[in-house]
């Protein structure tokens, strides 16, 4: 485990009246909270930590909504555990769990320190965008038809093999291990939802609260969708600073996590710094 990391946030004569603020990650679609296992391992015991399982995933039975599904619906048990830490929290987040962590910092500014997010997948900003920005929205609809018609039609695999090489590029399905693919097939029936959330968020525009600094993080050799939707990100928040992750794609978090994780703790103790240098020092 890395201690480094907060033990430069005590760096200052007033480290008994400092702690650093809570941590929360917030997983892509398929995959659970464990994502963030390594992460919150390299940060110090002070830290708290939550990386709650979103709905779908199997810690919650694999319950697919019932009704039309939107991100205040995923985000409403996510901002129960972030007012029962007391304090603002760092939110962490990747592909859907970015474009969640946008949502509730929108919804609930009061509970955001500070964002970092990997490609969140706000495709309504594609939406409301030029003729271009339409036309990667309509791939992206023709996509979720596509995963839900296998479903509908008891072709479950087909779902899952397509979602899993749309994102991680073809063959991805093919390198998955027999208990991965079980777990993404068990998963699937989640997707349309998730990709109903993103493409119908309301209001995507100046979805930054000014006050919060965030980075957004995207691969080098990532998708044109995810591209354009984290530039149209760093465009708007007047605390937003964009960074590429070279080499990667959009699963960077997975393929290339030593480097992403040391961008998410540069991240937070860059912020943590700032925040405490404003505080007034007692005594």
């Amino acid at each position: 485990m890395n201690k480094q990391f907060d033990a430069s946030l005590h760096a200052s004569p007033s480290r008994s009246q400092i702690s650093p603020a809570p941590c929360v990650g917030l997983h892509c679609s398929g995959a659970d909270g464990s994502q963030w296992r390594t992460l919150f391992a390299r940060m110090s015991d002070e830290t708290k930590t939550i990386a709650p399982d979103l709905i779908g995933t199997l810690s919650r039975g694999h319950k697919i909504p019932d009704r039309p599904f939107t991100l205040e619906h995923e985000a409403a048990s996510i901002i129960t555990e972030i007012e029962k830490l007391g304090r603002p929290a760092h939110l962490i987040g990747h592909s859907y769990g970015g474009a969640l962590a946008l949502h509730i910092a929108r919804a609930r500014p009061d509970l955001v320190r500070s964002l970092c997010l990997y490609e969140p997948t706000l495709f309504s900003l594609l939406k409301a965008g030029n003729a271009a920005d339409g036309s990667l929205y309509s791939e992206i609809i023709s996509l979720t038809n596509a995963i839900r018609t296998g479903i509908e039609e008891g072709c479950q695999e087909f779902s899952a093999q397509v979602f899993t090489d749309f994102w991680g590029g073809l063959g991805s399905w093919q390198a998955l291990s027999r208990e991965r693919r079980c777990a993404m097939i068990d998963w699937v029936h989640k997707a349309p939802s998730d990709f109903d959330a993103l493409l119908n968020e309301p209001d995507p525009e100046n979805i930054f609260h000014e006050g919060i600094p965030s980075t957004i993080m995207l691969g080098s050799e990532t998708h044109a969708h995810t591209k354009r939707i984290a530039e149209i990100l760093a465009s708007q928040g007047k605390l937003a600073e964009l960074k590429v992750l070279k080499g990667a794609g959009h699963l960077g978090p997975f393929t290339f996590k030593e480097s992403f994780e040391m961008e998410v703790l540069s991240h937070i103790r860059t912020v943590e710094h700032r925040c405490n240098r404003r505080k007034p020092r007692l005594g």
